[in-house]
């Protein structure tokens, strides 16, 4: 069976939604969950993005087929437990969702409730938060597992491929809480992320991306030092068809220029202004880094 764009779109989109719901979470425990705005905002931002991921699953998947994934389980079946983690982190954040509506709504109507409504309901969103990053951990990872455990030598050989997915996905994420941060920042009053957070959140994807790569130099050296079919693999990217797209797709966009522009929004004096295209640019390269990863893997494993 060739695995086309659908399963790299799920792997970019399932990876980042999980990393931007994970990165959420960290910030708002870390802070005393003094940012739960913040957190809510990640959510908000991840959903969308893990549907997608959905979607592209069951696009993969022959039409007929895609309600036995909903009626069944088979652990076996490596994208019926894709689809399935997936639904599972969705439908906690949909009742986390409901859970946040009520508590916004008993604080706007105590008298409506006969019951501390606002304090009940906080505490169940604190749950379903915890359950949901424990899943967002397994969405993230599993999405090089699908990969790892086909049985082809670009994917199998090493196990560092799901880590380098996971490093990846936690970088995609924070990317995109960037993005979406300065975007809310620049474009309304009413809901604001202070620019240090955001600050923060760059100078904490830079050193994701660093480990990133050193996991990819770890999985480059692997993979030659096993030779054979995996090395003629590696060769493929390196420096045959697929060339052009890892090292310009994603190690220049998803590695270099970040982390350059990190560099010299770090040590050079800047307005807030120009500090913000620059770590929005920066940002905005990670994501699209990552789903080139994602591809020049996915195509490089069939060739």
């Amino acid at each position: 069976m060739y695995w086309g764009w659908q399963i790299w779109v799920y792997l970019a989109t399932a990876g980042m939604a999980g990393g931007a719901y994970f990165a959420g979470f960290l910030v708002n425990v870390f802070t005393g969950w003094k940012h739960r705005t913040f957190f809510r905002v990640a959510t908000v931002t991840a959903v969308p993005f893990g549907i997608v991921g959905v979607l592209a699953l069951l696009l993969d998947i022959n039409a007929l087929r895609v309600w036995h994934l909903f009626v069944s389980f088979k652990p076996e079946a490596m994208i019926s437990i894709a689809t399935w983690i997936l639904t599972i982190w969705l439908t906690v954040c949909f009742i986390m969702f409901l859970a946040w509506l009520l508590e916004w709504d008993a604080k706007n109507n105590p008298d409506k409730y006969s019951y501390n409504m606002e304090g009940g309901m906080s505490k169940i969103s604190k749950v379903l938060a915890w359950i949901g990053f424990i899943v967002s951990i397994i969405l993230f990872g599993y999405t090089g597992v699908l990969l790892a455990n086909t049985g082809l030598p670009l994917w199998s050989t090493t196990a560092l491929l799901p880590a380098l997915f996971s490093v990846s996905a936690v970088s995609t994420g924070i990317a995109l809480l960037v993005v979406v941060s300065l975007l809310i920042t620049s474009r309304t009053k009413k809901l604001s992320i202070s620019h240090s957070l955001v600050h923060r959140l760059a100078e904490a994807d830079a050193i994701v991306i660093v480990v990133e790569t050193l996991v990819l130099i770890a999985f480059a050296v692997w993979l030659a030092i096993a030779g054979g079919e995996a090395g003629t693999a590696l060769s493929a990217l390196l420096t045959g068809e697929l060339a052009v797209m890892f090292w310009v797709g994603f190690v220049l966009l998803a590695l270099l220029l970040p982390i350059a522009l990190d560099l010299l929004h770090k040590y050079k004096e800047m307005e807030d202004k120009t500090a913000a295209w620059i770590i929005g640019l920066s940002a905005a390269s990670v994501i699209i880094g990552g789903f080139f990863l994602r591809a020049v893997i996915t195509i490089g494993g069939q060739l």
